[in-house]
């Protein structure tokens, strides 16, 4: 008594299974980079969106500053460009410090970064000294507001003297 292998049969044409071939997903993926390399630049060119993000960052490193003066009880400066372009973190020395969580240096130049491109510093208050000084415990000794303009509208954030809030509000040219 023989035993008979279970027979193979070809495809019947004209049956489609479910799924995609390689190559509708390689359509679908060229389309979707092709909309990605529009969308995405012009939803970072809006004003509320570009602002809010350049504001955020700056109230951030704001309080990180702060917060690294109080930890390792030295004095650290947020410095302001001359220009308006930017603005860095340093120690007495003036080196610029590195950020703990792996994000670089706290150096902040909106000319050469693709998403901030437009933006610039347009009014401290008051307007010298172009830094603010962190003490050793953290705080600062006077407020100060930094106005930051982009495409006609603005964001000012502010840091309290003695509590060291930090907030951000939308500008008189807003």
């Amino acid at each position: 008594m023989g035993t008979s292998l279970p027979r193979l049969t070809a495809p019947v044409r004209g049956r489609r299974s479910s799924g995609f071939t390689i190559l509708e997903l390689l359509i679908l993926m060229v389309v979707l980079g092709i909309a990605a390399s529009f969308g995405i630049p012009s939803y970072f060119a809006r004003p509320d969106v570009t602002l809010k993000s350049a504001a955020e960052l700056l109230a951030s490193d704001l309080r990180e500053v702060g917060g690294r003066a109080a930890v390792y009880r030295q004095e650290l400066w947020l410095r302001f460009d001359e220009d308006g372009g930017g603005y860095s973190a340093t120690d007495r020395s003036g080196q610029v410090l590195i950020s703990p969580y792996g994000a670089g240096a706290y150096v902040r130049r909106y000319d050469f970064d693709a998403v901030f491109r437009g933006v610039t510093i347009e009014a401290l208050e008051p307007a010298t000294p172009r830094s603010v000084t962190f003490d050793p415990t953290g705080t600062v000794s006077r407020s100060i507001a930094v106005t930051i303009g982009y495409k006609g509208e603005t964001r000012v954030v502010t840091l309290a003297a003695q509590s060291g809030l930090v907030t951000v509000g939308e500008g008189p040219g807003h």
